[in-house]
Parts: structure tokens; C-alpha cells; sequence
């Protein structure tokens, strides 16, 4: 069993590296990669215990980096990198979690002019990584929000829906234009191909476009990435035979993974998604 998109405390799941680690000896995986928002700490953790401890199978290096393209945000899974050159790069979490907190501060001052009730000593803390998610579930407790949140165009189930149809909604009251916030795809491509890794494209079939396996096709050979995510937890089986289909193709990789963010996501877990071993095989110990 193989899941290598996971996330620990370091970003926004609920579990620490070694909980991690024991959840998947408990299921008996063979090969997992822990992929933190913007983060390698989890993999600096590593570095520093005894993995057999916990996990007698391997673990690969792993991140997922958030992006954009023709202004929908986009996110990208990197592989097998060099940590000590990847470890540097400008974008990893202390900005990212910086952007967040000014983001959920932004979201109070505008909640407070239109007259939503919540808690202002909300933060980013723990596994509440994202604004959207801490400002979204908090607004989604109070009954007399109804009338305001439908009054403008806020989602009631917000905390599963405020970053997709308010935080980046140009029309919204909420929107907050990130497209200078993260690292061009570009860029991350480049510094993970210095470093020696792979780049996949992280669940293509979640993003808001209207005809998206066009505009993943577009992505990967436009950006030059290594490969896609074709199995994924919230994926179908139509979803995922285009995807591999295009891969077989065009000779590109295949990853794939759970999402597993324990408690934070409970309806999906780390041995929800089987990924064949003879794909990933064909990258995942590959050295140019």
C-alpha cells in the first residue's frame, strides 16, 4: 500500500510525524511521503529520529507548494528533492503562515463591517492553518449569520466552502487576490529541478475550470512538470482514467495519494486510495 500526499501538524492535519509513522505501520503501508503545505519540517523532523521505530517502510521526501494559473490557485506536489538546497527556498511555511494570519485579520475587519458575529481571538494555531478554514467554521456557528452570509454570497457550509466561493470570488465581499502571494509554477519547477526532484500536479480534477483536463494538459506541458496525481481520494473513475490515459501518452509519471489530514478531514483516511506499485516504481527510485 502506497499513499504519498499526507499532511502532520506542520501544516494543517491533525497528527504528529510519529503518529503518522504509526498510523501507517498499523495499515500495513509500504511507502508513504509526508507532503506539509509549504513546509519540509516535518522531513527536518525525520532527519532526527529513528523512522524504523515507528514505520518499517520508507518514506520519500515531500512537499506540496501552492501556485497559480490564469488566476485559479493550483497546487503542485514535489518529489525526491534535495532537502539541504530545498530547505532555503523563500516560500516555505514561516511566510505562508505569516500571509495567513494577516489574511484571518483582514477577514475580521470585513466580518465586523457587515456584521457577522464570531469570536475575535480566533487564530492561525495548531492544525487551523488556513484562514479560510478558521475564519469559515467559526462564522458557520452562529445561526443569526444566516441572513448576512446569504446576503452575500457566503457559503453556509463555510467551513468546507469559504476559501473556494469567497476568498478567491473577485466578487466577493471576502476575495483576496493571492496570485503575488506564492511562487510562480515556474519557479517552483525550476528549484525543484535544480534540487533533483520531480513535480507532479496535486489533484487535478478539484480546480474551478470550466473544461479542467484541458487546462491540466496545459499546465504540465506548459510548466514542464514530471507528472500528475491520477489517484486521489476525492477523485472518480472517470476523473482518473483521463488522467492516466494522458499520462501513458505522453510518457508522464503518475503519483497519487489519500490527502489524509486526520481529524481535520476525517472522511478520509491514509488506505482510502490504491495506488499500483508498478507506476510509481518507474520514479520514485529513479536518479538522473
Amino acid at each position: 500500500m502506497i499513499d504519498l500526499h499526507m499532511h502532520s501538524r506542520y501544516s494543517d492535519g491533525t497528527e504528529s510525524v510519529i503518529e503518522l509513522l504509526q498510523k501507517a505501520e498499523s495499515l500495513g503501508m509500504q511507502l508513504i511521503s509526508i507532503t506539509d503545505h509549504d513546509s519540509i519540517e516535518a522531513h527536518l523532523e525525520l532527519q532526527n529520529i529513528d523512522v524504523k521505530k515507528y514505520f518499517s517502510g520508507s518514506v520519500i521526501l515531500g512537499v506540496e507548494f501552492k501556485s497559480y494559473y490564469k488566476g485559479v490557485a493550483v497546487e503542485v506536489l514535489c518529489y525526491n528533492y534535495d532537502l539541504e538546497k530545498v530547505k532555503n527556498l523563500p516560500y516555505l511555511r514561516k511566510r505562508t503562515a505569516d500571509r495567513q494570519k494577516n489574511f484571518l485579520e483582514k477577514f475580521k475587519r470585513i466580518g465586523k463591517e457587515i456584521g457577522l458575529k464570531f469570536d475575535e481571538r480566533i487564530a492561525i494555531e495548531g492544525h487551523n492553518y488556513f484562514a479560510s478554514e478558521v475564519f469559515g467554521t467559526e462564522i458557520a456557528k452562529y445561526e443569526e449569520n444566516i441572513p448576512v452570509m446569504e446576503k452575500y454570497n457566503i457559503p453556509l457550509e463555510a467551513k468546507f466552502k469559504f476559501y473556494r466561493f469567497a476568498q478567491t470570488n473577485p466578487e466577493n465581499v471576502f476575495y483576496m487576490d493571492e496570485t503575488k502571494e506564492f511562487p510562480a509554477i515556474d519557479t517552483i519547477v525550476y528549484d525543484i529541478h535544480d534540487a533533483g526532484g520531480l513535480v507532479f500536479l496535486a489533484h487535478p480534477f478539484v480546480y474551478s475550470f470550466e473544461d479542467r483536463i484541458n487546462h491540466v494538459i496545459d499546465i504540465v506541458e506548459t510548466y514542464g512538470l514530471d507528472g500528475i496525481e491520477c489517484y486521489y481520494s476525492r477523485s472518480n473513475e472517470d476523473e482518473k482514467k483521463q488522467l492516466l490515459d494522458y499520462c501513458i501518452r505522453n510518457n508522464k509519471y503518475v503519483s497519487g495519494g489519500s490527502d489524509y489530514h486526520g481529524l481535520a478531514h476525517p472522511e478520509v483516511d491514509m488506505n482510502c486510495v490504491e495506488v499500483p506499485v508498478n507506476l510509481i516504481d518507474k520514479w520514485v527510485n529513479k536518479k538522473d
